[in-house]
């Protein structure tokens, strides 16, 4: 029993390390490079199109990105207009993410 314990013990931390490490370096290093490349091609607003199987938009999707005039700050509205709907806010500061926010909305 006890090693049975030990080894989902093992397992289960292993999953925590990953999940942190997909949080805390590969997302942020995504950001980054987005933020980056936002920049260079001097892009003020990105507005995403879902589409379905047969070619057709979906109706109620959202996705919407604003980098500010003075490209501190990269907003990100998404959601469905029959559900939740998040607000995400990152702040750069020296080309690189100084904080990120988040605000859920119903």
């Amino acid at each position: 029993m006890k090693i049975c314990f030990l080894t989902l013990a093992i397992f289960g931390l292993n999953a925590v390390h990953g999940q942190y490490y997909f949080n805390d370096i590969i997302a942020t290093q995504q950001s980054i490079s987005q933020y980056q490349l936002l920049r260079a091609n001097k892009v003020k607003k990105i507005i995403a199109t879902s589409y379905e199987e047969d070619n057709t938009p979906t109706v109620g999707f959202l996705l919407e990105q604003d980098l500010t005039m003075d490209g501190k700050r990269l907003i990100t509205h998404s959601g469905i207009l029959s559900g939740k709907k998040s607000v995400v806010t990152s702040f750069f500061e020296l080309g690189k993410l100084k904080e990120h926010s988040q605000t859920a909305m119903a």
